[in-house]
């Protein structure tokens, strides 16, 4: 597929993703979501890429959001594909089966800091500013709140919707909404050195382990109890579980297969 609003690149084992229409603050086309799911897609099927890196382009925002231009003056179906585009993204980045990491650059706003929330790690420049400002135009953000609450507390994230509030990166970060703010210049450092964490790992265990943590967040806790054990089980078959207990017992590096 030839991406007209993103940019897509495999380095390393790392899928980097770009939101990349500065002009227009990164928005979220139609266009973009389905150019997005079609790159997480190919993601998920593509062994060879252990972690995700999302960004967006420029240095003013990650994404400020829907395009408003795919909402005004449009009928109700339209606005309503418009939203389907956007849920197909959201299940597109929960089904991805690898870690994803954001480098937030600029402002996340509304269906952009509605990304933020599927995502496993988010580090943030500290010029970048988080809201979902809808409330200001007659919007609500219906799709957002499916995993705002997941996210963080309930009193903030109904404070947040129903005023609209845009914060900075150093609350979102107290508030959990973000793992760490960093200052603007050390942002792609600070990526870099967690990519490189990561990668020291087993793929197919990063793999399994996040299908375990996203499945069994809803479970029961007798249920999750009998979802881990049978999860735990199928971690010790992995050839890479053999690799990294030989790898132990010999003292030297195990070597990742991802299988």
């Amino acid at each position: 597929m030839l991406y007209t609003h993103i940019l897509y690149e495999l380095t390393d084992h790392i899928g980097r993703i770009t939101l990349n229409r500065p002009e227009k603050r990164n928005a979220l086309s139609r266009t973009a979501m389905i150019e997005l799911v079609h790159a997480l897609a190919a993601i998920r099927d593509d062994a060879q890429v252990y972690l995700v890196v999302v960004t967006g382009a420029g240095d003013e925002a990650f994404c400020a959001g829907a395009d408003m231009n795919d909402f005004l003056n449009k009928d109700a179906l339209a606005k309503r594909e418009q939203n389907e585009a956007y849920r197909q993204l959201c299940k597109a980045f929960m089904e991805v089966g690898k870690p994803v990491i954001g480098a937030i650059n600029g402002l996340a706003l509304a269906g952009g800091a509605g990304l933020t929330l599927l995502f496993d790690f988010v580090l943030s420049s500290e010029r970048a500013r988080f809201g979902f400002p809808e409330i200001k135009v007659g919007i609500f953000p219906m799709m957002v709140m499916a995993n705002l609450f997941r996210v963080i507390g309930r009193r903030k994230a109904v404070e947040l919707v129903m005023t609209g509030e845009i914060i900075s990166a150093q609350e979102a970060e107290r508030i959990g909404l973000i793992n760490r703010a960093v200052p603007h210049e050390q942002l792609h450092a600070e990526v870099n050195r967690l990519t490189s964490n990561l990668l020291q790992f087993s793929p197919s265990t990063l793999r399994l382990g996040k299908e375990a943590f996203c499945s069994s967040s809803d479970m029961s806790a007798p249920e999750a109890l009998d979802y881990m054990k049978e999860m735990a089980t199928l971690v010790l078959l992995t050839e890479d579980a053999k690799e990294g207990l030989d790898a132990f017992l010999a003292k030297r590096k195990p070597c990742w297969k991802g299988r």
